[in-house]
């Protein structure tokens, strides 16, 4: 799943009580998958993201206490990358490449534990069909980046 994805909103959601281990195992699996950054710059691009976003933010609610932070990560790394796209079709200048990279860090990072919390409290192995998080930043005007497959923590 590509995901760019901390900013405030999302922090502070994670003081939000509510969500349980049940909850969350059983909205984990429904997270789309974004299978290549590619398709994220056409014109359906931006719906998947869309839903991708919508997933991840009831998967934060449904979120127990010890992994919501890191469901708060793919939030606000999606939304990172939803915004990211937004400019870049408006033909604006984002934020730097290397911003949006360390985003890309903090969502592995994030991601590899939430995979490992569904394996362990929830018996899922959420690393099938797809294991990988991005390794690079959608293009944007001033630079290009390589097209690689990814993957989502669901």
């Amino acid at each position: 799943m590509v995901v760019l994805v901390a900013s405030a909103a999302g922090l502070l959601s994670g003081c939000r009580s509510g969500g349980s281990r049940e909850a969350f195992c059983a909205k984990a699996p429904d997270v789309p998958v974004v299978r290549d950054v590619a398709t994220l710059g056409e014109p359906e691009g931006r719906d998947q993201v869309d839903e991708l976003l919508s997933s991840l933010q009831g998967l934060r609610d449904a979120s127990p206490g010890e992994v919501r932070n890191d469901v708060n990560t793919l939030v606000a790394v999606t939304r990172d990358l939803r915004d990211a796209l937004d400019d870049a079709a408006e033909g604006k200048t984002g934020r730097p490449a290397s911003d949006l990279q360390q985003n890309l860090d903090d969502y592995a990072a994030a991601s590899a534990r939430i995979v490992e919390y569904a394996s362990r409290w929830c018996g899922i192995d959420l690393t099938t069909p797809t294991t990988a998080a991005p390794t690079t930043v959608p293009p944007t005007n001033a630079t290009s980046a390589s097209e690689p497959t990814a993957t989502t923590a669901g």
